[in-house]
């Protein structure tokens, strides 16, 4: 029986969680509002696609005075300005989210260095059996392959190796030198200079690397190194390690632990998730029973 892992954006799904939310109940310092939110996300994603394990992958670093070497390439990200209090009440969510989901039995994962997404990345070439990637990130799609199907939850598609080009505009082996060439404004990164859309989809679909100058050449190696998640972690002292270990962790220690997860609830008065308990030991407990049973067939 192919095991079924979800790999789950969690920065990415509790921006989109703080957005769709009105309003706040605040609850020991943190807004219970947005945690109810991303849980019932996450409970919706695990309804859809029934995965035997679920991964959150987070941008929480493990060694956060350790450099992520995009930023010694460009200033990235760095024009993102978040309001210190939105910021603060998002990270405080987080906190209590990690805790809240190891008690269901989720596994949650960090980088050491670099970013959510290079785990998503290592989790996709790493975990035997199938995998759905769910974010609203396009840099993700990349991920998609014989095994990985990336789940856009922007326009609610699941992208394939089948549908890559229909989705994206460039068959899949042009996807990452596409994004170089473009650029990724919401990342700081800047592509060619005058290269639009319908422009850098021509070019990385012809690969006539002839017509470029020599600094447009300079660009392209950089935001190739950037934005290739198939080789960013070689290029991050300690990651894989860091990667290795968390999972051989997580598979001994990750189980439902009902008790807790009620004090939890008790404690910031998540009543939602409270009444949702049998149906969250349904879909993430039994489930691993299952699999037991059919290992023996």
């Amino acid at each position: 029986m192919n095991s079924l892992n979800l790999i789950l954006d969690g920065n990415n799904t509790i921006f989109r969680a703080y957005h769709v939310t009105k309003g706040s109940q605040m609850v020991n310092g943190v807004n219970i509002t947005v945690v109810t939110q991303f849980l019932r996300m996450v409970k919706g994603y695990i309804e859809s696609f029934k995965p035997n394990h679920v991964y959150i992958v987070w941008d929480k670093r493990l060694n956060p005075t350790g450099d992520n070497y995009r930023k010694e390439l460009v200033d990235y990200k760095g024009h993102r300005n978040i309001e210190d209090d939105v910021r603060n009440e998002i990270f405080d969510a987080i906190d209590l989210i990690i805790e809240l989901t190891q008690h269901l039995g989720i596994k949650n994962m960090y980088p050491w260095n670099l970013e959510a997404d290079d785990v998503a990345a290592y989790l996709t070439t790493t975990l035997e059996g199938d995998k759905v990637v769910i974010s609203s990130d396009r840099d993700l799609l990349q991920l998609a392959s014989e095994n990985t199907v990336v789940f856009n939850t922007t326009k609610n598609v699941k992208v394939t190796l089948e549908n890559f080009e229909e989705f994206t505009g460039v068959p899949k082996e042009c996807f990452v030198d596409y994004k170089a060439i473009l650029g990724d404004k919401s990342d700081n990164v800047i592509g060619l200079d005058r290269y639009g859309e319908v422009k850098s989809k021509r070019l990385a679909i012809s690969k006539e690397w002839d017509t470029l100058t020599t600094d447009q050449v300079d660009i392209l190696k950089r935001n190739r190194k950037i934005m290739d998640l198939t080789k960013s972690i070689a290029l991050s002292e300690g990651e894989i390690e860091s990667y290795d270990t968390q999972l051989d962790e997580l598979v001994e220690t990750n189980t439902f632990n009902e008790s807790e997860l009620r004090s939890m609830c008790d404690t910031y008065r998540l009543t939602a998730v409270t009444r949702d308990i049998t149906s969250w030991r349904s879909l993430l407990n039994n489930k691993n029973l299952l699999e037991e049973w059919f290992s023996f067939s």
